[in-house]
């Protein structure tokens, strides 16, 4: 069963937004590396979100750990975050990996 968590983080400024979606845009990849998927989107100039799935919940567990310690090292910047966790229903892609921080 594929999990996925949807993460959206308040920050204390545009500025701090910005920071945090460059840092997951360029070390997603690594940091979040047993995901299926990983997105970064930003909702408002001070918030943004994360999407990931992954393949059991075993590693969304893992998943879990890894983005607390992120939090940890970003908390100054951190206003509120929600963290939903549901069961994915289905998944369209045609295996894009796109970044604008490139």
């Amino acid at each position: 069963m594929l999990v996925g968590r949807v993460v959206m983080i308040d920050f204390i400024d545009e500025n701090e937004t910005e920071k945090m979606l460059r840092f997951l845009s360029q070390n997603g990849k690594k940091l979040f590396g047993s995901a299926v998927s990983f997105n970064v989107l930003k909702t408002t100039p001070s918030s943004g979100m994360s999407l990931t799935i992954y393949p059991d919940e075993k590693t969304a567990e893992i998943g879990a750990d890894d983005r607390d310690k992120v939090f940890k090292e970003w908390s100054a910047s951190i206003v509120h975050t929600t963290i939903l966790e549901a069961e994915v229903s289905s998944v369209v892609s045609k295996n894009l990996e796109y970044s604008k921080y490139q």
